[in-house]
């Protein structure tokens, strides 16, 4: 076909559709019911082609969207909440624990109660690890590991005595054992003449 001939029956199925509105719509509607599936792949691949290419354009269409059929996107959001009621529960609940885990607040009310908790329990913990053979200097580790999980300890990258960078930095408990927190960053060479000159 010529590129004039193209334009020509463009031209005409233009006209055509001008003419006969309804039943274009009809013949659309018709071809929708038919091919259901391939319509709906056709369109998924669309809308994420147009996605990527204008996400701030999408955005505000999909507000204005909303925005002109708010109360059926309501009584839609209404009617599955009602249906699933169980999923609905299971997802607030879990969408309440997040927030309330990411604020500041909840996150310094637990330092506060493990803190308490801490200096109240002591003594059992104590005795605990000393009934399950575990000695005072592999607790007070490990409570240097879950602190520096916690991001309450932060592991420097040079020793503060020496400055030496191609050691690993341990936790010197100078305090003692039983005071786990009571540390101060050393290499490993500065730790054990820490040691060797002020035994713990």
């Amino acid at each position: 076909m010529t590129p004039e001939a193209r334009n020509r029956h463009r031209e005409y199925y233009r006209e055509y559709r001008k003419r006969h509105p309804e039943q274009i719509r009809e013949t659309n509607r018709r071809y929708r019911q038919r091919h259901r599936t391939k319509v709906l792949a056709r369109q998924r691949i669309q809308n994420r082609l147009y996605r990527e290419r204008h996400p701030e354009r999408y955005k505000t269409l999909k507000r204005q969207e909303y925005h002109r059929h708010r109360d059926h996107y309501i009584r839609m959001a209404t009617k599955w909440r009602k249906t699933h009621r169980e999923l609905y529960n299971q997802r607030q609940r879990k969408y309440a624990r997040m927030k309330l885990r990411s604020s500041q607040q909840y996150r310094d009310m637990r330092k506060r109660i493990c803190k308490k908790s801490y200096w109240k329990h002591r003594e059992k913990k104590l005795a605990y690890f000393a009934i399950r053979n575990k000695t005072l200097k592999a607790w007070a580790r490990q409570q240097v590991d879950n602190a520096i999980d916690r991001k309450d300890l932060i592991r420097p990258n040079e020793c503060p005595r020496c400055h030496r960078t191609d050691e690993k930095i341990e936790a010197h408990h100078y305090k003692g054992y039983d005071r786990p927190l009571d540390i101060i960053w050393l290499c490993k060479i500065c730790h054990a003449e820490a040691h060797f000159v002020y035994p713990v």
